[in-house]
């Protein structure tokens, strides 16, 4: 079974599918044949909708209809980007007892809450349908996308999505990222490790965000200099500015009072969506039409793209803003950057191009696909993870975008109450401060440091970021980490180290804590009879490691005993003495953290009500599929007896039938319109025991004289062979006389029985039920060619000419050895076989 190596590029608007296979990374398509299946999730029914099928309904079905859900996750109701992001959501959001998000739907006539995640779950299950029909295997291991921007508690939520979804989240790659993984693996004109890199700015605007990044390329290696954000700047903040002049002017215009309809308001977005388009490729006044928006009123504008830009003049600013502060934070100038590229489906809108030229001095590029760059990056980095899979060496160095602080309270007593200790960088701090930070902004990651603290014992530490302005919501809270058991009280402060970590995924966590215990023991110590001086310093430190079973084990390094036995034989005698040493052993500490990730409690309930949405959904969809089977055998049964087969049945049959069909469809608009399975089987089968004989009677007469002329043929090529027998021809003088007369014989029987079935199926009325079926006829052609085929195909025995004109085999090799030993002789062929590589490997030329 091959191996699956997918990711999944989830946006607000629309979601794609890269698939790592063949050598190359491609972008596969839907059920409707298209690339781009829409970030969208609906219920109708009992049905689940998800993607292109979801969004078709939108207008119908407004309430139960869920878009830009991937905005909503890991935060409360009480957000400001929450409340900024209500206004472009047309169903209901609510909240649960600790401020958690919850979107209602209507299943069966009642209100169920969802989670942003389940959501997100539902969406990444058709994901995984998709790429399982096309790949042909199952995915379990996926790279899923997120925002840069994204904090800890979003991402955290992503990942209790991709579980939901029985999914495992090999990595969360970062847009940026994303895309710059994808330049590096396209582009082969990447200069050495040891020359000065290419430094490319990447510029994608979504939906709903802009995000902006600036990387070094180095043959194999990209590294992330600086990003900056905007998590409410995109693409819908035009389409909101034509619909706030159109929706405005219409109101003006026939007076009404009061805002627009959940139903018109989408109407209008989606024609001002389109006309946003139009404009990017045309200059000149394109009209706007959506008929019925209010009270049967129908509006009718234009727009010309000049109006356009003035109308988003301030929209223009905020990205001229965030393109100089990307270089800024990167501390380049334009003439650094060697060229620009363009991501995003809006960013093929002019003025954002103009923009890109003004503040880069250059244009903007486009060597990338601008809509699926974040998913072909993903399926690399998919790739790049996948032990089955040889790619091309690319190291990806990233940056931390939210500087971290961890904050505890300070305890009486501890004069020295914080110490640290460096990993892989300068971590510095102040005496008695109460907050320290662990990851500054633009550290590294993934990447570890360790902290050590004097504690009395169990003690509380949270994790948050510094800055409060640089977020794109209020939560400023990662998480809270309780360190050590109530039973653990010291006399005295104790040191305690931590190890935090920001991992592959851009969270954080402390992954471990410690108890240090710093002890002395008499130990043996070597001296020297003529020069009494102990064998390294005194009171020297070793230190002990205590595992999870109570043993130690000492980290001296080994000695070398051939060492030994040498300066055994030069040195003078020594004798032992006893001195103390020092010595450390670690114990660990549990850590109970409290964060916004999900429960694993919670995250099996959302795992039930997913695998009971899904089977419910399938029992729906057969329902659904075995009605509308009966509405279809009504329709064309009924227009195919006013029909074709019209002469092949009786007068009362038709009559019977049609009677049975207006009943059928009087039923099922009425007391059969929500029925289970079982009872649309029923009818159909009632129908078809009715219509199926006539329908058979119709293709028996349509067959019968093809298979009628097959059969005939075959007896005239048999009687062919026979004529040439009898008038002497060679061809057939090695037959003997039985061959001969078994021919003979199998002609006269099928002829016969041909003609007999015949001369009483011809004079019998179309009405009728045949004599002799086409299944009946074909099988007699069969029977009768198994026979005489065989005869006719009998090959001719060697003459003796042949026999004495075969070559000397020995007169032919002589000029050859036959001697094992000479290379020239292949004795075994089976060694010029290729060996094939190992058996869960797939070779990949991604270059």
């Amino acid at each position: 079974m091959a191996v699956s190596v997918v990711g999944f590029d989830i946006g607000s608007l629309t979601s794609y599918i890269g698939v790592a296979r063949g050598g190359g990374v491609e972008v596969i398509t839907n059920e409707y044949s298209e690339r781009a299946t829409p970030t969208c999730v609906a219920f109708s029914g009992e049905l689940v909708l998800v993607g292109t099928a979801a969004k078709l309904q939108q207008v119908m079905n407004i309430q139960n209809t869920f878009t830009s859900f991937t905005r909503l996750l890991g935060k409360c109701l009480s957000d400001s980007s929450v409340v900024n992001e209500r206004k472009f959501i047309t169903h209901q959001v609510e909240s649960t007892r600790d401020g958690r998000i919850t979107l209602s739907a209507f299943l069966k006539g009642q209100k169920t809450p969802f989670a942003p995640e389940q959501i997100l779950a539902i969406q990444m299950n058709k994901l995984k349908e998709i790429a399982e029909t096309t790949i042909g295997s199952k995915v379990v291991d996926v790279v899923v996308n997120v925002p840069t921007y994204y904090t800890d508690a979003e991402r955290r939520s992503v990942l209790d999505a991709t579980k939901v979804a029985g999914l495992n989240c090999v990595k969360l790659v970062n847009d940026i990222t994303a895309i710059g993984t994808a330049y590096g693996f396209y582009h082969t004109d990447l200069p050495p490790a040891d020359q000065q890199p290419k430094i490319v700015a990447f510029v994608s605007v979504g939906y709903s965000t802009t995000q902006v990044g600036i990387c070094s390329f180095n043959t194999g290696k990209m590294k992330v200099l600086a990003t900056t954000c905007d998590a409410f700047l995109g693409g819908r903040d035009f389409d909101e500015r034509l619909f706030n002049k159109f929706a405005s002017e219409f109101q003006q215009q026939y007076k009404l009072k009061g805002s627009l309809s959940s139903k018109a308001t989408i109407r209008l977005l989606q024609e001002c969506e389109k006309l946003k388009k139009s404009m990017s490729a045309n200059s000149s006044e394109l009209p706007i039409n959506v008929e019925s928006l209010a009270e049967d009123r129908d509006l009718a504008n234009k727009m010309k793209r000049t109006d356009f830009e003035e109308l988003c003049s301030d929209l223009l600013q905020r990205f001229q803003m965030l393109f100089t502060k990307c270089l800024d934070v990167a501390k380049l100038k334009t003439e650094d950057v060697h060229s620009v590229e363009l991501i995003g489906g809006s960013s093929r809108i002019p003025m954002i191009k103009n923009v890109v030229a003004s503040v880069f001095k250059q244009e903007g590029k486009t060597s990338l696909n601008a809509d699926e760059a974040v998913a072909r990056g993903c399926a690399f980095q998919a790739a790049i993870c996948s032990p089955a899979f040889k790619v091309k060496d690319f190291t990806v160095i990233e940056q931390c975008l939210y500087p971290i602080i961890i904050q505890f309270d300070q305890e009486e007593g501890s004069e020295q109450c914080m110490q640290t200790e460096e990993i892989d960088g300068t971590l510095t701090t102040q005496g008695k401060n109460m907050c320290i930070e662990v990851f500054p902004f633009l550290h590294p990651i993934p990447s570890s440091r360790q902290i050590v603290l004097l504690r009395h014992g169990v003690f509380t530490l949270e994790a948050r970021y510094a800055n409060k302005d640089s977020l794109p919501n209020q939560n400023i809270v990662i998480g809270t980490f309780r360190i050590g058991d109530a039973s653990q009280v010291f006399t005295e402060p104790r040191k305690i180290k931590l190890k935090m970590r920001m991992n592959t995924h851009g969270i954080f966590n402390i992954s471990q804590a410690q108890l240090i215990e710093e002890y002395e023991k008499e130990v043996e110590v070597s001296v020297s009879e003529d020069n009494p001086v102990v064998d390294g310093p005194p009171n020297s430190e070793q230190e002990v490691t205590t595992a999870s079973n109570g043993d130690t084990e000492s980290q001296n390094p080994p000695v070398d005993s051939n060492q030994t036995n040498m300066q055994d034989s030069t040195s003078p005698k020594k004798k032992t003495v006893m001195k103390k040493k020092k010595f450390t052993k670690y114990h660990d500490l549990s850590i109970e953290v409290s964060n916004m990730q999900f429960t694993t409690k919670q995250l099996n309930e959302f795992c039930e009500i997913g695998a009971n949405l899904i089977q419910q959904d399938k029992l729906e969809r057969e329902r659904v599929n075995s009605k509308n089977a009966v509405e279809e055998y009504v329709y064309e049964m009924r227009s195919k007896l006013q029909g074709p087969l019209n002469p092949f049945a009786s007068p009362a049959e038709s009559e019977s039938l049609l009677q049975l069909l207006d009943m059928t469809e009087e039923w099922l608009y009425g007391d059969g319109e929500s029925l289970k399975r079982h009872v649309y089987v029923e009818k159909l089968a009632e129908l078809r025991s009715k219509g199926d004989p006539i329908v058979h009677r119709a293709n028996e007469h349509l067959n019968r004289p093809l298979a009628v002329d097959n059969f005939n043929r075959s007896l005239v090529r048999i009687r062919k062979v026979l004529d040439s027998i009898a008038a002497g021809e060679p061809t057939y003088d090695h037959l003997t006389q039985a061959q001969v007369n078994q021919l003979e014989d199998m002609i006269v029987q099928y002829e016969t029985w041909l003609n007999q079935q015949m001369m009483q199926q011809n004079p019998r009325p179309q009405t009728s039920d045949p004599v002799v079926k086409v299944t009946d006829i074909v099988s007699q052609q069969q029977a009768m060619e198994s026979v005489c085929h065989p005869i006719i195909n009998t090959p001719k025995p060697p003459t003796a000419s042949h026999t004495n004109n075969t070559p000397d085999l020995n007169s032919q090799n002589s000029g050859q050895s036959n001697d094992v030993n000479n290379p020239n002789t292949n004795s075994n062929p089976g060694t010029n076989h290729s060996k094939k590589g190992a058996d869960d490997e797939q070779n990949m030329d991604l270059d």
